[in-house]
């Protein structure tokens, strides 16, 4: 093998629906005029690495078995293909990025980062219009039905509400937790305020749930649709199909559709509630144009500390996946070739091609990455290749989700209205095929930032079946933070507790004396005054912070009460759920690295569970 290569080793629309609640008109109108496949070869391994092209030549299409024993990102099917790709592959495997002594740009240029120095600077970046399509909060499977109705669920009929979605990663986790031999009926009520969520949702489920393409290759289309900004043509003209069967050409807007299986794929949205939707998804911009734009906003020169801040945090493998998956758009194990990606996704682009989500918008965040680490090395996938793990898993998740909608009767239901309004409609029975609903699970997202605790329980707690013991309203707390004195380790000064510092400083493999060695814009040190928020118990803050904003009393009024024990998610991130007093998480370095610093979820985030009194 040449020396000069490296080595290898074995292997939101804020429109609120008045009045009567219903979809636009009754008949349920069935999938036609779709092709069954666009025969393109959906990926099920990692392959080799050698994208090599020549005019004798093409890409190798052998599976990867040898890892790059430098980055382990890579595989290659042998020493002959590796050889080959060196000259392509070292511009990644000695990329500064991947290399340990990497320093953030306020680090190398001797100056305080922008996230000290700016006076008041937005959380995140938006560009012109700024929407969380990716999810700013966990992913959480609603059900857990081991810790709740358990083998009794196999016949129940459930029903399901997620009141401020944001996205469908709930909704999959939930749906794939129902027993294998489920004979009930499930049905879900799925909301947003946002149209643009709304329908982004709509199309990818309706790519899941109807009887058009393979399940394999629709589960491949819906990561991407997810979260890749380019598609195949083939993949664009299919997408194209279903977004004209549903809004329009094939027929008129009906709100309904038929399922791989017994169920219905409906929409509850006022005509003009779509009209976005339909010029997004008709839009003519090239990916030229997409790509600038999206780049224009996931690499402004303006956020380049706070990007800088994130990946100072990773391991270098990592830092190189996230950059090469924010250069290509496209969410496919690393080095994959994406040449023939040469449509732009239209659900995540305005009308006229703008990129829709924010700067500091991660596929990772939110998800939990020991399965998927687990998932992607089934794969071929090295735990390096974390954006590769993460495409193998949720193609896994969403071929079980729609394989469950063919065996099972799973009746889905999308909405776009305000929470608060959905609530009383919900109450007075005026929403169409939920008039005398009342739900197993209702997930409110941090409804509660924004409307109060109190509003949310006052509004949601009532919907609870009460026949169910199981019942329970989540609700996620993330601003809490600003409103209570003492929510936060900083909160104290200098009468930290030096214990956390430590705490914080061993979960990084430092030491305390290093962290003020360097000086007090190190990356060291901005990482380890992060991390300490993990190690502080906000738990008195926090139960004082209910009582300030009437939470429990608006409980006990609505006859309700906050579960002592969770059984869906810990009162925190990072507690484990069988160990009910626990209020500091107790992880190993892995798994604190996976959940908050790769993963990106917030430290001082907060849960309560909300259920009938028993």
């Amino acid at each position: 093998m040449s020396t000069a290569t490296s080595g290898l080793m074995s292997s939101a629309d804020s429109g609120v629906m008045p009045g009567a609640y219903s979809d636009v008109s009754n008949p349920s109108f069935a999938v036609q005029n779709l092709g069954t496949s666009w025969n393109e070869q959906t990926m099920s391994h990692v392959l080799c690495a050698n994208t090599t092209k020549s005019s004798m030549s093409t890409c190798c299409l052998e599976p990867g078995k040898m890892t790059c024993s430098q980055c382990y990102l890579v595989k290659y099917c042998g020493s002959e293909c590796q050889v080959q790709h060196w000259k392509m592959h070292k511009k990644d495997c000695k990329h500064p990025y991947n290399d340990p002594s990497w320093q953030p740009a306020w680090m190398t240029e001797k100056r305080a980062p922008a996230f000290v120095t700016d006076n008041g600077p937005p959380a995140t970046f938006s560009g012109t219009f700024g929407n969380y399509l990716w999810g700013n909060v966990p992913a959480i499977n609603c059900l857990q039905l081991a810790r709740n109705e358990g083998h009794r669920a196999a016949s129940m009929d459930l029903t399901f509400c997620f009141a401020a979605s944001g996205d469908i990663r709930n909704l999959i986790l939930t749906v794939n937790d129902l027993p294998d031999n489920y004979t009930g009926k499930c049905s879900i009520l799925c909301n947003d305020i946002n149209g643009v969520v709304v329908n982004r949702n709509l199309v990818i489920l309706f790519v899941l749930l109807t009887a058009g393409a393979d399940v394999a290759e629709a589960a491949e289309l819906a990561v991407h649709l997810m979260y890749s900004a380019a598609l195949t043509p083939a993949m664009a003209s299919y997408v194209r199909q279903c977004t004209e069967v549903i809004y329009g050409t094939h027929g008129p807007y009906s709100g309904a559709w038929d399922t791989r299986g017994a169920g219905k794929l409906r929409s509850l949205q006022w005509m003009s509630h779509i009209q976005l939707a339909l010029r997004m998804f008709r839009s003519q911009y090239n990916l030229t144009t997409a790509l600038a734009n999206m780049r224009s906003v996931m690499y402004s020169p303006t956020r380049v500390d706070y990007r800088d801040r994130y990946l100072a945090s990773l391991e270098p493998n990592h830092r190189l996946a996230f950059s090469r998956f924010r250069t290509t758009g496209v969410l496919a194990p690393f080095a994959t070739d994406i040449s023939h990606f040469t449509e732009p996704n239209r659900l995540l682009f305005s009308p006229e091609g703008g990129w829709l989500t924010m700067d500091d918008a991660n596929p990772l965040f939110g998800w939990d990455l020991g399965p998927v680490f687990e998932c992607g090395q089934r794969h071929g996938a090295t735990r390096g290749n974390a954006f590769g793990c993460l495409f193998f898993y949720l193609k896994e998740q969403f071929q079980k989700f729609a394989m469950r909608a063919k065996k099972f009767r799973l009746d889905l239901t999308l909405s776009q209205a305000d929470a608060k309004e959905l609530s009383l409609a919900m109450a007075n029975g005026s929403v169409q095929n939920f008039q005398k609903a009342r739900f197993d699970r209702i997930e409110t997202s941090n409804l509660a930032d924004y409307l109060g605790a109190s509003q949310v329980i006052k509004g949601w707690a009532p919907l609870l079946n009460k026949a169910n013991p199981h019942s329970v309203l989540l609700m996620n707390f993330m601003n809490w933070i600003l409103r209570q004195p003492h929510s936060r380790a900083r909160d104290h000064g200098r009468n930290m507790d030096m214990k956390i510092v430590e705490q914080s400083a061993a979960i990084l493999g430092f030491s305390p004396r290093q962290v003020f060695a360097e000086g007090m814009y190190s990356s060291k040190m901005v990482s380890a005054i992060e991390c300490m928020e993990a190690f502080y118990d906000n738990e008195h803050p926090f139960s004082e912070f209910l009582k300030t904003t009437g939470a429990l009393q608006e409980a006990i009024s609505t006859g309700v009460q906050l579960r002592p024990i969770h059984r869906i998610h810990p009162k925190r991130s990072g507690l484990a759920l069988e160990i009910p007093n626990q209020t500091i998480p107790n992880l190993t370095k892995t798994e604190f690295y996976d959940l908050f610093l790769l993963g990106g979820v917030n430290y001082s985030d907060r849960y309560i569970e909300v259920e009938g009194w028993p």
